[in-house]
């Protein structure tokens, strides 16, 4: 914090002074000012700087500064803040920035911002509410928000954990209720809190009406709070828990009891969300581009980085008209309810209109397992079988809670899976993906569905169709479940992995059986095997659900992610 300060302090000295090398020589009221430290107190001298300026008319700015440094280093010294104190240093800060000090003022706003973890360890959660508000009023040119991030995440994971033990069931539903609420923090992961939380108020459900006991004595149970309970499991169901033995006694729960669907918290925060072209920049880097002159259309992926220093990834759609961009918006809440989910979907930024063209920004990749694929053909480098299963176990627990969602893909290839710097794998391009209303399971009858993807990818149901269909400029479509279809094209990039062969053309239906030796005798780890090849069954009722597919994977592989 000193860093921020000093620049600050040698702001005002300076003005200081002029102040004291001017004349006239009765300075009396600049002095007072100079030399008060109570923040509030320096706030209201406010409406009596025109009293001030009157003893040195031309240094008027210079006054108006001062007050503003004055003010902004008291309340970066303050041991708390109010909320008002708070808007009045970012009012300062911003006033400063326009005033074109030389003061590092990103620094000072992440001084002031981190000043705030005292404040901020014993805010509500309504207050915590207020303060996000008010750090996202923070303007872009003034820098990010990533500090404020950790202090309110861990404030809010304190909050739930102080509402536990629950003693009753209006308590446990309370526990769940601020869950609830906490969850429309876009930017801070809850996953585990969520199984804790979540095994608690299941543990407190099973032991208040002592299920497990009194159906083992047979004895008679006294009438529990139903409704309350279903309010309770209603509740729950908004999450997703991990922990399959959690999830078969919440259904076996809500099998019993019912549920009561709850109402979902309809705000969404995103601290650095970017909502201006003015609070990035792009690079000379190109990752993509293409031209559609049939649509005419333009995408274009480029590098960039934030206001704040963030490096991003920015698409950039280029349309004739602008109306045509709506089409787009199924890509960006496809990434909205994605980010922040799981480590293999990328962190959105946000999405900003401009004349013809959409601007996505997003979490950078440089590299696709496609080109990373090639790379270690070439170099004769094959993946291990621990990097092989750690990539397999990512990109399922994503596809998986793309189903939850009720999002499917349409498009699963090397190309669509990228890399970060790290190693991470990231899913990408979700512009042509499908929302469904309800979550596809082995019993729901399949619906009828245009025909998008890549042919070499495609399953065979979709590639059959869409090779039999040869009527140009007309519509394609087909009756099949999605995700069972996504099911089949991630199993061929998993046989990718092992076997690095050209598989265009073995997902035809009538290219099964040539695909399924490919993969006994090339796949060469026996679990990896029999999951690629009942992922690769040509009929799609015997390919397992995406989670079911988890479930096979060795255990190697979460011990290796741990």
């Amino acid at each position: 914090m000193l860093d921020a300060v000093d620049l600050l302090t040698f702001t005002y000295q300076i003005i200081i002074q002029k102040i004291k090398d001017a004349d006239p020589p009765k300075k009396g009221k600049i002095y007072n000012l100079i030399e008060e430290q109570n923040a509030d107190t320096l706030i209201a001298m406010e409406l009596n700087l025109e009293d001030i300026i009157r003893e040195l008319p031309s240094y008027k700015n210079d006054i108006h500064i001062l007050h503003r440094s004055k003010v902004i280093l008291s309340l970066c010294e303050a041991e708390k803040l109010t909320l008002s104190q708070a808007s009045k240093c970012i009012e300062y800060l911003e006033y400063l920035k326009n005033e074109e000090c030389k003061a590092d003022l990103p620094a000072c706003v992440d001084d002031f911002v981190c000043n705030l973890d005292i404040t901020i360890s014993e805010a509500s959660l309504e207050e915590l509410f207020e303060w996000t508000k008010l750090i996202k009023s923070i303007p872009s040119s003034l820098g990010g928000h990533d500090t404020f991030l950790p202090m309110l995440s861990t404030r809010l994971k304190s909050l739930l954990w102080s509402k536990m033990p629950t003693e009753t069931i209006s308590k446990a539903i309370d526990l769940a209720e601020t869950l609830l609420q906490c969850r429309v923090f876009k930017d801070i992961e809850f996953h585990d809190i969520i199984d804790i939380v979540s095994d608690h108020c299941i543990d407190f459900i099973e032991n208040e009406n002592d299920l497990l006991d009194r159906e083992k004595l047979q004895e008679p149970q006294c009438e529990p709070d139903i409704e309350s309970t279903k309010k309770l499991l209603g509740i729950l169901k908004n999450f997703e828990i991990s922990n399959k033995i959690l999830k078969a006694r919440l259904e076996e729960l809500e099998t019993r009891f019912g549920s009561i669907q709850a109402d979902q918290p309809q705000e969404e925060i995103r601290l650095n969300e970017v909502k201006l072209l003015a609070e990035f920049h792009l690079t000379d880097k190109i990752l993509y581009n293409h031209n559609d002159p049939i649509n005419q259309t333009s995408t274009c992926v480029r590098f960039g980085t934030l206001n704040s220093g963030i490096p991003v990834a920015v698409k950039i759609y280029t349309v004739t008209d602008q109306s045509k961009l709506g089409i787009y918006d199924i890509e960006i809440n496809a990434l909205k309810a994605l980010s922040n989910q799981k480590k293999c979907f990328l962190q959105y930024y946000g999405a900003i209109c401009a004349e013809n063209s959409l601007y996505i920004i997003t979490e950078p990749c440089e590299k696709s397992l496609f080109d990373d694929i090639i790379i270690r053909q070439k170099e004769q480098r094959p993946y291990t079988l621990d990097e092989r299963l750690i990539i397999m176990n990512d990109l399922l627990e994503g596809f998986a809670f793309m189903t939850f969602k009720k999002i499917h893909h349409q498009d699963i290839k090397p190309q669509n899976i990228m890399f970060t710097s790290s190693g991470c794998v990231k899913i990408i391009d979700f512009n042509v993906v499908i929302l469904t209303e309800d979550v596809e399971n082995t019993t729901a009858q399949p619906c009828e569905y245009a025909i998008q993807g890549t042919k070499s990818w495609m399953s065979p149901e979709v590639l059959d169709a869409f090779l039999a269909n040869t009527s140009q400029g007309q519509q394609k479509k087909l009756t099949y479940k999605l995700s069972k279809s996504d099911v089949f094209s991630l199993g061929l990039v998993f046989l990718k992995l092992f076997t690095f062969e050209d598989l265009t053309g073995k997902n035809m239906g009538k290219a099964n059986d040539e695909l399924q030796r490919i993969v006994r005798n090339k796949v060469n780890d026996e679990a990896s095997r029999n999951l690629i090849s009942k992922m690769l069954a040509v009929d799609p009722g015997k390919r397992p659900s995406f989670r079911k597919a988890l479930g096979e994977l060795p255990g190697r592989t979460t011990k290796a992610m741990q």
